[in-house]
């Protein structure tokens, strides 16, 4: 069967209605900014983000936002969430990830650490700017990201180290990461760069790396091969400890 045109041109066209949307935002934000910025971007979404971590309204010239949402802002998300949605049955279905109870179990983690870190920030144990990173939607935003990048980690390496008996190699890059994450906090808290209203020493995210990889390497011990299942289930388990 013929292709139609917009069959055979699909991913142009989605380009070019991207492009045109980032155009004429970038023309209002130059143009018409107190259209643009003050009364739609800032009054909508970013000034509840702010009066959401300061915990009162906030003003930008002569635009006062609450921490609540807006219509408009209701329906961005939602737009967006669909949008998300369709990408990530594409993306799992690409992966050939089959959406079981294993698969189930490991996302426990990201869903509970989404909960409690909104706790968290609602009980003031981030700092500002950090805690603009714990106000929703942007935290779910970030669990999406690394919900995605945990689980394309996981999958190459069970495709990767399909043969590798060698736990040390099978698992590197989840090690790699590992270690990255933990000198990067060691250098922020040797510095007293705190992001966190309690001083979190870098032993409890040292401990929570270890408890992750234990868990990945008791099921290398019984199967002697990678789980994606197991490595996403690590990756949230190091969120929700640390």
């Amino acid at each position: 069967m013929k292709k139609t045109f917009i069959e055979k041109n699909k991913y142009k066209i989605i380009l070019l209605v991207i492009l045109s949307i980032i155009a004429i935002i970038a023309s209002g934000l130059i143009f018409a900014p107190h259209l643009f910025y003050d009364q739609w971007i800032w009054k909508n979404y970013i000034g509840p983000t702010i009066a959401d971590a300061v915990g009162h309204n906030v003003e930008h010239n002569g635009i006062v936002a609450n921490e609540n949402y807006t219509l408009l802002s209701e329906i961005t998300y939602g737009i967006i969430l669909v949008i998300a949605l369709y990408l990530i049955y594409k993306l799992l279905k690409r992966l050939n990830i089959n959406i079981d109870s294993r698969f189930c179990i490991a996302l426990l983690p990201y869903i509970l650490f989404g909960s409690v870190s909104r706790v968290l920030e609602d009980a003031s144990f981030f700092k500002i700017p950090i805690t603009y990173l714990f106000i929703s939607p942007i935290i779910y935003f970030l669990i999406g990201f690394y919900t995605i990048f945990i689980l394309v980690l996981g999958k190459y390496m069970e495709k990767k180290y399909s043969e590798e008996k060698s736990f040390l190699k099978s698992l590197s890059p989840f090690i790699l990461i590992l270690v990255a994450i933990n000198m990067t906090y060691m250098v922020l808290w040797v510095n007293k760069l705190s992001f966190f209203s309690y001083d979190l020493h870098p032993v409890v995210l040292c401990f929570s790396s270890v408890i992750a990889l234990l868990v990945i390497y008791l099921k290398f011990v019984m199967e002697r091969r990678v789980d994606s299942n197991y490595v996403l289930f690590s990756g949230g388990l190091l969120k929700k400890l640390a």
